[in-house]
């Protein structure tokens, strides 16, 4: 399940996580949508069109997860720590025997 946008600012304020979003005046520039802030760095950034921000939760909790792997939002979206990661698939003969 997809989280909104509301739950997952709250959650990333809550654990003291920085994200910027940019409300932009003209009408085909969408929604810009930062991890981190101007002082300390950005450690990821994208571009939504309208019709696409329910997506920038979804970005957003990915993110975070990735880039703060230790805080509380990450444990509390944990599901989304691995996203858009490649993991290798073991083959019954690569995998660890039981001890």
């Amino acid at each position: 399940m997809t989280p909104s946008l509301l739950s997952v600012l709250c959650s990333l304020y809550a654990s003291e996580i920085n994200v910027s979003i940019c409300i932009s005046s003209l009408w085909d520039e969408g929604w810009e949508v930062k991890l981190g802030d101007t002082v300390n760095g950005f450690q990821a950034e994208k571009t939504f069109a309208n019709a696409e921000l329910e997506n920038a939760a979804r970005w957003l909790a990915e993110q975070a997860s990735l880039h703060y792997p230790e805080s509380d939002f990450a444990r509390r979206f944990a599901h989304f720590k691995d996203r858009g990661r490649a993991r290798p698939r073991l083959r019954s003969m690569d995998r660890p025997k039981p001890s």
